[in-house]
């Protein structure tokens, strides 16, 4: 699970079909893995194929790698910018300090790159500070001497949380596709997922069917 910083709602890309040997679900996420001449996928939905192409033998001798090794996606991942601030530097010409707010999977040092094209020269980033993840800020942060172990749910306490009974707490604990009102939550999360004693159990995010596991706390 990859925590924002004031990340917001990405755009999905538009479905894509493509056909292959359904082999299964990963056990606590739900994640379809299909084997395709391409390699193994992680898919969002299956559908079947119509009977007679259902015994594609040419398909079967094509298909290539293993559920547990997914090929890497080629596609471009979206990433959001929600603030680029740009000041200079006194006493150092030509250095310039920048304050990016963003969501994860964004390169800073491509942005710095850009920002030198666009100004028709060059740039190149010379130090890098995180000063927040999620709702960690530097206030929170300890040294490596003195560490403070925290308890799980400080991981997603900047997301809203939601608390569940012991009957809906084991199926969260099997991965469960769950109803979003049996989860007593809406909108298109995510969501903290607390059992009665208050212990993070799963962190679930919207789906078709309702809410889907991101990721699962063994317990």
């Amino acid at each position: 699970m990859k925590l924002p910083k004031r990340m917001k709602k990405l755009p999905k890309y538009e479905d894509r079909w493509d056909t292959g040997l359904f082999v299964g679900l990963v056990e606590g996420t739900n994640e379809i893995r299909v084997l395709t001449p391409n390699g193994t996928l992680k898919v969002n939905s299956v559908r079947r194929m119509p009977v007679p192409q259902r015994r594609d033998r040419e398909l079967l001798k094509a298909i290539r790698g293993l559920p547990w090794e997914p090929v890497p996606s080629d596609a471009p991942r979206p990433v959001r910018v929600d603030r680029f601030d740009v000041e200079p530097v006194k006493g150092a010409r030509g250095v310039w300090r920048c304050v990016v707010d963003c969501s994860s999977g964004t390169y800073i040092r491509s942005l710095a790159a850009d920002l030198g094209t666009a100004l028709g020269g060059g740039a190149h980033l010379r130090s890098l500070r995180r000063t927040s993840v999620g709702g960690f800020t530097l206030d929170d942060a300890g040294t490596i001497e003195s560490p403070t172990l925290l308890p799980v749910s400080a991981a997603v306490q900047h997301l809203e949380s939601v608390l569940v009974d012991e009957d809906t707490a084991v199926l969260v604990g099997h991965g469960r596709v769950l109803p979003l009102e049996q989860l007593q939550v809406s909108g298109g999360g995510p969501w903290a997922v607390m059992g009665e004693d208050g212990a993070l159990l799963a962190v679930y995010e919207s789906h078709p069917q309702g809410g889907k596991p991101t990721v699962v706390i063994p317990r």
